[in-house]
């Protein structure tokens, strides 16, 4: 029993798929890259080393421009890097070069045998074509490929498990085995809990955080439990003295004798604990509450634990008829409602 939350609570009993690794409230396993990846922390991916062999001979591989390249064959003329042009002094015949007669040259584009020219680096360049299942990144000059966390099928949050970037390994929810009757309640409890019941003829106090069972009233020794009929038979106590009270209310004037009393049925229960909860000294008293709703009908109103809404709440002293109250409460709570109640009597 939990005094802090007034709930039954037990330890969870968390567990992973047998290849993760349980710390804290998370599963947990290292990440592995496919061969012949290596896991980036920085970048959260798997990288693989460069492959700089190129397939064509004569082309030597550039890591900075990522590429297969080797230097323009001219032949018998010369590169002009200016130009871009294989440039040769002019003869009478260029033997099927163009003659360019500003620089008094034979010239004509740079041809590769493979790959293309690239006019930028002034080399015949072939894209690299070795990183197999990965893709070439221009930016880190790698073979790279997305990390990615093995699924399993069998494992109930399969649709948990995801890739955490700040602590690199992949995660996932655990399994919370809560027994039956209790819901797991996460940070910062966690906890498997369930609201307090209190089973047979007794009450859950939550001042003392018990259930009541015996003979002995909370308010004291001097007044006497007994198993009220109206409220189930639980044992209950009150140190208010006890009238001998008609299951109806009188509807009509304030003083009637006999026949002539118009009554109301009405289902009285006795509940000490309202009397505590609005401050009710002295009696008769009428009490009105604003938008009241309980999470078990079953439970007093007086416990705050089983009430979901409860708004502003007037409170009326004094021995009149019904219609009279109603009237005044209506007033005081500027309840339209209440208002056509005591209208209707």
């Amino acid at each position: 029993m939990d005094t802090t939350s007034d709930k039954c609570s037990v330890s969870v009993l968390n567990s992973c798929d047998a290849s993760y690794t349980l710390s804290g409230n998370l599963c947990s396993k290292s990440i592995t890259c496919a061969t012949p990846g290596v896991f980036n922390n920085v970048t959260d991916k798997c990288d693989a080393g460069l492959i700089t062999a190129c397939n064509v001979p004569g082309f030597v591989f550039d890591v900075a421009n990522g590429v297969c390249q080797k230097s323009a064959d001219c032949g018998f003329a010369t590169l002009n890097t200016y130009s871009n042009k294989c440039i040769a002094s002019q003869l009478e015949n260029c033997s099927g070069w163009s003659w360019d007669g500003t620089t008094n040259d034979c010239h004509a584009p740079p041809t590769c045998e493979t790959g293309t020219y690239n006019p930028a680096t002034n080399r015949c360049e072939n894209v690299a074509s070795e990183c197999g299942t990965y893709t070439w990144n221009p930016v880190s000059n790698q073979c790279t490929l997305d990390a990615v966390c093995k699924q399993d099928i069998s494992f109930p949050l399969n649709n948990t498990i995801q890739l955490n970037g700040n602590l690199d390994i992949c995660i996932s929810d655990a399994v919370h085995n809560c027994v039956t009757g209790t819901t797991y309640n996460g940070l910062p409890i966690i906890k498997c809990e369930a609201v307090p019941v209190c089973n047979g003829a007794v009450q859950y106090d939550p001042v003392s955080n018990q259930c009541v069972v015996s003979a002995d009233c909370p308010y004291g020794s001097q007044y006497a439990c007994m198993a009220n009929p109206l409220a189930g038979g639980k044992m209950q106590c009150s140190p208010y003295a006890c009238n001998d009270i008609a299951n109806a209310i009188n509807t009509g004037a304030r003083a009637c004798t006999g026949g002539s009393c118009k009554t109301m049925n009405a289902n009285m229960i006795i509940d000490p604990m309202l009397y505590k909860k609005h401050g009710i000294t002295t009696v008769p008293a009428f009490v009105y509450v604003k938008g009241l709703q309980m999470t078990n009908p079953d439970m007093s109103e007086g416990y705050n634990a089983n009430l979901s809404n409860s708004g502003e709440s007037v409170r009326i002293y004094g021995d009149a008829s019904l219609k009279y109250i109603l009237g005044k409460l209506a007033e005081a709570a500027g309840s339209n409602n209440l208002d056509k109640l005591a209208r209707m009597l």
